[in-house]
């Protein structure tokens, strides 16, 4: 590394790696088990949450971690708290303006976390004109930094650093250190927080709904085009001039839409309002199919009165926090398609319809459903 700069192999790809990351890379990563069971649990009523704020913890943790190891390494190489900051910017600034890129885009995401940047803050903060963060930006960054570094008095430390030859170096670490590691953690923290909320969103929706309409008996299909005699279902569909919705089932001359949202007990009107605007008649392969309207929530408000709503518009609300709530699918889904369409076991208690729920998510593909 050139003094006063940052080349890729200063970047870590452990870190980098943690910077980004789609729903089809989650279960490669964790595996099919633990998203089974999470499944299981919010088909029997609990908290999704429970699952994904653990997942996130650890991928911050992990961050945290070799974060912190960067700045030691950095500091170790004798650059100041503002050379990382300015080599950040410096660096993450040329990967617009010259081609071919240096960086990979997991690699310039940390760049941005060095000067205390993520991508909505670069777009809201910069305008996306990353020329700015050479400029006003840093100075006034910097300002603060020094400003604080001043308050806060002398907090220089050594810090003992074990390096990649096993040798132990000593570190000097400034209160400017310091500072700059806190606000690249908060930067780190905002873009993990928003991709996993991203991607856990469109995830789960996708396998929840996946896994739910299996066990009721319906076949999964890539789109209408592709359906079956059978009854079948298809993920995100949109007709032509009609809003997007997350799940369609159609069996004969029957159909519903469906509408799942993994949101807090003040915002389920937002489900509302969006699928309010669904046709109740669908052109399906030539003939024309009944629609209905499912809206899946994560619970309802004492004083909400969303489910008076939905009546108007011929909808049914069901909600993810009760512990029957896939029984009560089941039995709407029933008086739509029929009593031998579902597959799904009527009059079962809950610890049969548990282990029935059970059973099935082994023979379902979770992988399938993220395509």
């Amino acid at each position: 590394m050139t003094k006063g700069t940052l080349e890729p192999h200063d970047i870590p790809s452990t870190l980098a790696d943690l910077s980004t990351i789609t729903k089809q890379q989650i279960i490669g990563v964790i595996g099919q088990e633990p998203f089974k069971e999470a499944i299981r649990a919010v088909l029997l009523g609990e908290n999704i949450r429970d699952f994904t704020e653990g997942r996130t913890r650890t991928r911050l943790n992990k961050a945290y971690v070799q974060t912190i190891k960067l700045y030691i390494e950095l500091a170790a190489k004798g650059l100041s708290a503002d050379e990382i900051i300015t080599a950040a910017a410096e660096a993450a600034k040329k990967q617009f303006e010259v081609k071919p890129k240096t960086f990979t885009d997991k690699q310039t995401v940390v760049l941005r976390w060095l000067y205390g940047m993520n991508g909505k803050l670069s777009q809201n903060a910069l305008r996306d004109d990353v020329g700015n963060a050479t400029s006003s930006y840093l100075e006034e960054y910097k300002r603060i930094n020094e400003d604080l570094s001043k308050e806060l008095g002398d907090i220089n430390t050594t810090i003992t650093y074990v390096g990649e030859d096993k040798a132990k170096y000593q570190v000097d670490f400034s209160t400017e250190h310091f500072l700059a590691l806190m606000n690249t953690i908060g930067a780190a923290t905002l873009t993990i927080r928003g991709s996993e909320k991203s991607v856990n969103g469109k995830a789960f929706e996708k396998l929840i709904l996946g896994s739910l309409f299996q066990i009721m008996g319906f076949e999964l299909t890539s789109s209408d085009s592709d359906i079956k005699d059978s009854p079948s279902f298809w993920l995100s569909s949109q007709d032509e001039g009609e809003r997007e919705s997350d799940a369609t089932l159609v069996y004969k001359d029957k159909g519903v839409r469906v509408d799942i949202g993994f949101i807090g007990r003040g915002n389920t009107e937002i489900s509302l309002d969006k699928v309010s605007r669904y046709s109740r008649k669908m052109e399906i392969d030539g003939g024309t199919v009944d629609m209905s309207t499912f809206i899946i929530v994560d619970r309802i408000g004492e004083r909400s009165n969303i489910e008076q709503k939905a009546e108007a518009i011929d909808g049914k609300i069901f909600k993810m926090s009760s512990p029957t709530w896939v029984t009560e699918v089941a039995n709407m889904l029933r008086a739509i398609f029929g009593e031998d369409t579902i597959t799904f076991p009527e009059g079962m208690n809950q610890d049969e319809s548990k282990a029935h729920i059970h059973k099935s998510l082994e023979k379902i593909d979770l992988e399938r459903l993220l395509k």
